[in-house]
């Protein structure tokens, strides 16, 4: 729907990647006769794109960026999440070597709302925050961020909304098969035996009209295979100590340097069919599939340092100290622990939507929309451990086994290490699977024939973490539009809207033990290690980027499918378990209505809307609480639940002035909501029950404590103003600065809160202890997510396209987009006295695209930076964590061939592309603390290289 008078100009970028020729840009009120002799020639390629873009841009009443595909298929990157990430105020962050998840102007992916055709997304994320890598470019047609609101925009959030969109058959116009096929390599090679360093993506699209042009349909298959390769090391933490007689050195605690290897195999299918039989009548239906399967091999090392040498080695000698930091080492006679894991993470989605426009009359158009989604994903993560242990002298216990001295020097910067071991890590003669460290679980009581005198730490040697996550989402949206005329409101539309949400997430773990044929027949009360199986040994994996040398490496699914270990369900004997199981649900009645204006002032052209959104939100969650450990060293999983009901009445206003012929200013003011994170909002709790303290009326010596959810938190809001001023001077070529704030209000923040446990069900309980329920104390202090103050956001962004040919006509072809945006905000909660830092905020964000486009030949050099951030990332047990992510510029390039102007006739559907991902292969490097000494994880994944070719036909 056009917002705001079209000009010559605009109706030359409206009608799909025209040009103009001999025509003054930005000719005010065009006539119709002056529009029918607009004289146009064809564009494509990534000038198409440009202008698709700029139009959406101009025209629209809200403040927003475009990308636009230079062709079916064809957008202008190598990925969904990489091609946003160069939109002014976009920053993406890198998820296991993939852009995945996107901040805008400084708000993570929490704050902002995906949609998909104007539908929000279900996500496979553990929260609402969509992972872009999960859609395939290929569906996409064009893509619109909206930066300030709109009342008819039903799904946004206070960052803003990205709204992807496919294409519409009868819209297109012309029938169209396009097929693809891209190699794609990871240039740091194999790094393990099992996962190959080398993919393949291929796919076709189809595009047809039919009956006399009121029946369209539009089919787009993709398959893709996609490796990544991943040098690493994970820092156990940093602590402050005496060293060489100096007080308060920094120490780094201990170490897992890693090689990792993962493939990425995604199939989908999106079918569109549009009908409109009348021209009163249009409706379309979607469906979109995805099969998402990322399995990844992780091996390396586990090596204590400071935090571990008493107890793993006879001592650190020849410590080195640098400005209060020890660089440097020699464990003596130390013990390592070697890891081959293995995770596989799969997802399904499938996504419907039926829309259907009617007009009514001239004047009345009536909209009715129905959507379903539903996402299921699975991740199992397979921790297998072994150490240095022979027959004759097993490796179980800090100081048992073959030992060997472990020198270690970090390099400058601390963004590397150097180790020297004196053992061999790839000899399978004194390597056997089990935890050679005096850490683990109590299983005294749960493995068969273990009696109360067994080393209640050396059961582990392996984990299992599985997680099972459904998100399922149905919407309804029926809306009217009444167009008035002449006026300054030009039309009215208002309508209601009803969500109906609910997210599962199931959380099983499992200790492994190695089956020892002697301790199991009752023979021993010790668990010996075991020889690792020839038949699943594997080529050993190369540490020599760290100087380990090589690393036994097996197949640890196998083993896992052998039967060589016991299994044991972690959920009944480790209190934190249940508090990642969880249900959330949410039914959203939403009613809205927006006035267009469309007026002159003071001889100013003045368009844009004003409105308002009601939302009325019941939300509600079943969890789980542990109960007190039993004689059996277990303890029951207790149901809870909670919920709570708001309203929020949510305005917004948009003005655009064209205060000259391709001159805008643009104003927005609006209050905005995102609804809470799942896992804060969730009623399971991690607790320690005090079984002594049963009675206590005394709330300070509660049986209750821990932590978890809070099931009534309400969403954050946010009253925000924008203000921009865009110049457009050319088909492809503009000028924008824009500036906004964000009144950040109800942030969340941890408390320790009394919290009401008698929704918990104790009858159990009761029964185990002999106290009757109504004695039991219901009541306790627990640290739980509250609403609070909140704090601030505010930016100014800069951005354009300059084609260069407006500099001289001998620079036909080349172009330059660019964008710089700045931003500062805070969060101060009640009683800190340092403000926090907020999720996703870099206080630079710079990104430059340099390209050529002419006679067929097609090449395009982009770089993004982003500054420090507040980035979330997977931790123990698939658990998500903050840690600040360090300052990254990133360096892409691409070159191809389009043959639509050679003489070769057969080949004029052709075009060949060749790209480079990473050129610079820079890491993703997350620190600590605001210092970045504190290296917490770094990782290094090369260069990634794609040659592939598009035909259409």
């Amino acid at each position: 729907m056009i917002k705001c008078k079209p000009n010559l100009i605009t109706a030359a970028l409206l009608s799909g990647g025209l040009s103009l020729s001999a025509i003054p840009a930005m000719a005010q009120d065009a006539t119709a006769e002056e529009n029918a002799e607009l004289e146009v020639i064809q564009v494509t390629g990534i000038r198409a794109s440009l202008q698709k873009a700029q139009a959406i841009k101009m025209t629209n009443a809200s403040i927003v960026e475009a990308l636009s595909a230079e062709d079916i298929g064809k957008l202008p990157g190598i990925s969904i999440a990489e091609s946003l990430s160069r939109l002014p105020g976009l920053a993406t962050q890198r998820l296991n070597g993939r852009a995945s998840v996107i901040a805008i102007r400084g708000l993570s992916e929490d704050f902002s709302t995906a949609t998909f055709n104007g539908r929000e997304l279900v996500s496979i994320n553990d929260n609402r925050g969509v992972e872009f890598d999960l859609f395939p470019q290929e569906i996409i047609s064009e893509v619109i961020v909206y930066k300030s609101s709109d009342a008819a925009l039903i799904n946004q959030g206070i960052a803003g909304t990205i709204d992807l969109r496919s294409v519409k058959p009868l819209d297109y116009g012309e029938k169209s098969f396009v097929g693809n096929a891209r190699y794609e390599q990871a240039l740091l090679g194999q790094l393990n035996p099992d996962v190959d360093e080398a993919g393949f993506r291929g796919g076709f699209s189809y595009i047809d009209q039919f009956a006399d042009d009121t029946l369209g349909v539009a089919l787009t298959v993709n398959t893709m295979s996609s490796p990544v390769a991943e040098e690493r090391w994970d820092a156990w933490n940093y602590s402050a100590g005496t060293v060489n007689g100096q007080d308060d050195v920094l120490r780094l605690e201990g170490m897992k340097p890693f090689v990792r290897s993962a493939e990425l195999q995604r199939d989908s299918v999106l079918g569109v069919i549009q009908y409109a039989p009348t021209d009163n009548l249009e409706i379309t239906l979607d469906t979109l599939y995805v099969d998402f399967e990322d399995d990844q091999r992780l091996r390396g090392v586990e090596l204590p340092l400071f935090n571990g040498a008493g107890w793993t080695a006879e001592g650190i000698e020849n410590v080195t100290v640098e400005d209060g930091f020890a660089t440097g080492g020699n464990l003596v006679n130390a013990g390592a622990l070697i890891r081959n894991d293995a995770t596989v993470r799969e997802a399904e989605l499938i996504a419907i939507g039926n829309h259907v426009e009617y007009a009514l009359t001239d004047n009345w158009v009536l909209d009715f929309d129905f959507s379903y989604s539903n996402v299921e994903r699975t991740d199992f993560a397979f921790e297998s451990y072994a150490g240095f242990s022979t027959a004759d002298n097993p490796g179980r216990g800090n100081t048992n086994g073959p030992r060997g001295d472990i020198a270690f020097q970090l390099l400058p910067g601390n963004e590397g290490i150097q180790i020297t071991p004196e053992l061999d890590f790839s000899d399978f003669n004194i390597i056997q699977a089990a935890n050679p460290f005096d850490w683990g679980w109590d299983g005294r009581f749960l493995l068969p024939g273990a009696g109360g005198s067994q080393p209640a730490q050396w059961n582990q040697d392996g984990f299992i973490n599985e997680l099972e996550i459904e998100d399922e989402l149905a919407a309804l949206r029926l809306e009217a539009t009444h167009t008035i005329g002449e006026g300054m409101i030009s039309e009215v539309n208002f309508g209601v809207a009803y969500n109906q949400r609910e997210k599962s997430r199931f959380d099983q773990g499992n200790y492994l033990t190695v089956n020892d044929p002697l301790f199991l027949s009752g023979e021993t009360d010790f668990v010996a290690p075991q020889d690792i199986p020839e038949e699943v040994r594997l080529a050993p994996v190369s540490l020599d980027f760290l100087g380990i040398g090589e690393v036994i490496a097996y197949d640890s699914f196998a083993l896992l499918n052998n039967g060589f270990y016991t299994q044991t369900n972690a959920n009944f004997v480790d209190t934190g378990r249940p508090r990642g199981s969880w249900t959330v649900s949410e039914d959203v009645l939403m009613l809205f209505a927006k006035a267009t204006i469309d007026t002159d002032f003071v001889g100013i052209p003045v368009t844009g809307n004003i409105g308002f959104q009601y939302q009325d939100v019941s939300q509600e969650s079943t969890g789980f609480v542990p109960g007190f450990r039993g004689e059996d060293n277990q303890f029951p999983w207790l149901p809870n639940a909670g919920g709570t009901d708001y309203a929020e009445f949510l305005p917004s206003l948009n003005l655009n002035f064209e205060v000259a012929d391709g001159h805008m200013v643009r104003f927005g003011a609006s209050r905005t909501l995102t609804r809470s994170r799942m896992d804060r909002m969730n009623a399971s709790f991690s607790t320690n029950f005090d079984v002594q303290n049963i009675t206590s009326t005394d709330i300070n010596s509660s049986p209750w404590s821990g932590g978890g959810g809070n099931p009534a938190l309400e969403p954050i809001t946010a009253d925000g103003l924008d203000l921009a001023y865009e110049w457009y001077f050319a088909d492809a070529g503009y000028f924008a600065i824009a500036g906004f704030y964000r009144d950040l209000n109800n942030w969340q923040a941890q408390s320790q809160t009394l919290t009401d446990f008698s929704s918990v069900d104790l009858t159990e309980l009761a029964e185990a202890t002999g106290v009757a329920v109504g004695d039991i104390q219901t009541q306790g202090f627990v640290n739980v997510w509250q609403n609070t103050e909140g704090g601030e956001i505010s930016g100014i962004e800069i951005s354009g396209t300059v084609p260069f040919e407006i500099i001289d006509e001998s620079l036909a072809g080349f172009g330059l987009q660019f964008s710089a945006t700045l931003l500062d905000g805070e969060i101060q909660l009640p009683g800190n006295d340092e403000p926090e830092d907020i999720p996703g905020q870099s206080e630079k964000l710079f990104t430059g695209s340099f390209f050529y486009e002419k006679s067929g030949f097609q090449a395009r050099l982009s770089y993004r930076y982003r500054d420090d951030f507040l980035a979330e990332v997977s931790g123990i047990s698939l658990t998500r964590v903050t840690r600040t992510g360090k300052a990254e510029g990133i360096l892409d390039a691409q070159i191809g061939y389009d043959f639509a102007d050679s003489s070769i006739e057969a080949l004029q559907g052709l075009t060949v592309q060749l790209q480079m991902q990473n050129i610079t292969d820079e890491p993703f490097v997350t620190f600590n603390n605001g210092d970045e000494r504190q290296i917490k994880d770094f990782q290094r994944y090369g260069r990634t290289l794609l040659a592939g070719l598009i035909y259409k036909f």
